[in-house]
């Protein structure tokens, strides 16, 4: 452990002795598992050796919550009554915020308003587990929403708010809102579920059409550099396969989300590098998603998404030793094609 890690965890503990700040109990963090949710294809090699991923809930259900005076930062801690909740605010807090409380007396003042709490709210996967579920579960909001000005600032944000007509209030100075509608991450380990997936079609209308039988498309990462992880994919020898059986290549850093749309009739198959633009298949039927990973850097989010969106079947495809990736691929997709055409 750093000496920052080591001295976080001290100013954490004496801070929660003295009262001054509320982490989640031990009973609050406590999960079970919810169903066993199955793929094909390869095994990551730390997530078990059976072709299923444990999808869990909370044993202590995560609602909504009405807190009076609640004073929330630019950075998105939120204060009551002289305390820090982590239960109400965006993220686990720094150093830095910890130890700097805000002024009730000096902070704006808005009369209602609804803040969501979530654990990592940096990209647009995090924006869809754990905030935009929260917000569409209780949705149409009656109040408008408070956002920390960085998460207002990303365009993703920006775009699926305007979109869903709710009024935003980016909190770039200290804010005290008189009554606060604070709206939970509701799942553990980005496990969706049928639910959260009707809440997204019906407040986005979303009516996608059946696709073209045997049609593939391509989600390509090619040139685009993660937001957590260094990855590498051998997206130029997976387009040409895709392209060679008729499908189509999508780069996804470049795809509006008009243009993912409009692809839904193209997208019976989806291959796709890991990454968080397997989240457009919301707009889509697709009946199998075939998801190019890594051993370094695997979780089944994207598992547990088109599970819940009911594609019938997931392949997992490791890139790790690509010597005869082309051959498998090809051999994966030009089987399902058939199947298809049949």
């Amino acid at each position: 452990m750093t000496v920052k890690n080591l001295a976080k965890a001290s100013l954490i503990g004496s801070s929660r002795l003295i009262g001054r700040y509320v982490p989640f109990s031990a009973d609050e963090l406590r999960t079970v598992p919810r169903e066993l949710v199955p793929f094909e294809g390869d095994l990551p090699s730390d997530w078990g050796h059976v072709h299923a991923q444990e999808a869990r809930r909370f044993v202590v259900p995560r609602v909504p919550m009405h807190v009076n005076n609640l004073l929330y930062t630019p950075e998105g801690m939120a204060w009551a009554d002289g305390r820090l909740f982590e239960k109400y605010s965006i993220r686990k807090p720094s150093l830095r915020e910890l130890v700097r409380k805000p002024s009730a007396r000096r902070a704006r003042v808005i009369d209602e308003a609804v803040v969501t709490q979530s654990e990592t709210p940096y990209t647009f996967g995090d924006w869809t587990s754990q905030l935009l579920i929260s917000i569409l579960n209780r949705y149409p909001l009656t109040a408008p929403l408070v956002l920390p000005l960085r998460l207002y600032e990303r365009s993703f944000v920006r775009r699926d708010l305007e979109r869903l007509g709710i009024e935003v209030i980016p909190a770039d100075v200290d804010l005290r809102i008189g009554h606060a509608l604070v709206l939970p991450r509701t799942r553990p380990e980005n496990a969706f579920t049928p639910a959260d997936m009707r809440n997204f079609q019906r407040a986005f209308q979303i009516d996608a059409p059946t696709p073209r039988p045997g049609s593939i498309v391509y989600l390509s990462r090619e040139g685009e550099a993660s937001d957590s992880f260094e990855r590498r994919y051998p997206s130029r020898e997976v387009a040409e396969i895709v392209r060679g059986l008729g499908g189509r290549v999508v780069m996804a850093r470049e795809t509006s989300l008009d243009e993912y749309i409009r692809l839904a009739e193209h997208a019976e198959t989806v291959v796709a590098d890991h990454g968080s633009a397997i989240c457009n298949i919301l707009y889509w039927k697709p009946k199998r998603v075939v998801e190019l990973f890594s051993t370094a850097w695997w979780n089944p989010y994207f598992l547990f998404f088109a599970h819940a969106h009911g594609v019938p079947s997931y392949r997992l495809m490791n890139i790790d030793d690509d010597s005869h990736l082309s051959e498998r691929l090809a051999e994966a997709l030009k089987a399902r094609s058939l199947q298809s055409v049949a």
